[in-house]
């Protein structure tokens, strides 16, 4: 049986406003020059393709916690105005790490 090995293979960037929920596994993170700025990002993979999402506030803590194999769903709520009449993309986010072990399935939330 021939495995096939990928040297390139296309990564989407997230477009919100057509896919406003997005589930995962994180794959990666790293950066891009865009207009002269470097832009962190993550890769996710939701079975179906590769998602690039670039970091935000509204995604910083996802970006400070997540680590590659952490699974991870997004659901953009839309934007909100604030003082100054700036403009931001809202997001509940969940990351979470699947455990092995025995007993019922209990969820933990994050320490505060």
């Amino acid at each position: 049986m021939t495995k096939r090995v990928y040297k390139v293979r296309s990564v989407d960037s997230a477009d919100w406003d057509r896919d406003p929920e997005l589930e995962g596994t994180i794959k990666e993170f790293g950066s891009l020059a865009v207009d002269d700025k470097e832009r962190p990002f993550m890769v996710i993979d939701t079975g179906m393709r590769k998602v690039r999402v670039f970091d935000s506030k509204a995604l910083e803590e996802a970006f400070e916690k997540g680590e590659p194999g952490d699974h991870i769903r997004l659901e953009y709520r839309g934007k909100v105005k604030v003082q100054g009449g700036k403009t931001f993309k809202r997001f509940n986010v969940q990351v979470w790490t699947e455990e092995e072990g025995e007993g019922d399935e209990e969820e933990k939330d994050a320490p505060v």
